[in-house]
């Protein structure tokens, strides 16, 4: 899990322990966070270590793909942006 999710799961339930106590549905209520990830934090919480190594690599890709996607957005935005700004 990468600090912007992190940020995202304390800020929308307040703690760790209430994060580990939340249900897939109350995890899904969380911002960019879906199904897959859902799932992954899950698992994080529950399976042993020896099966959590074999699906680390699959959230990190998707944390991988995220933040790309939240790098190419805020391009997007800075270059209409700029677009928008009158030129004197």
């Amino acid at each position: 899990m990468g600090p912007t999710l992190a940020k995202s799961l304390l800020v929308h339930f307040g703690s760790i322990q209430k994060i580990a106590n939340a249900t897939k549905e109350e995890l899904q209520a969380v911002e960019k966070i879906g199904p897959k990830k859902t799932q992954a934090i899950l698992d994080v919480l529950t399976l042993p270590y020896t099966k959590l190594k074999e699906k680390k690599s699959s959230l990190e890709e998707m944390e991988k793909e995220n933040e790309a996607a939240d790098i190419a957005f805020d391009e997007h935005t800075l270059t209409s942006s700029e677009k928008e700004l009158p030129m004197d």
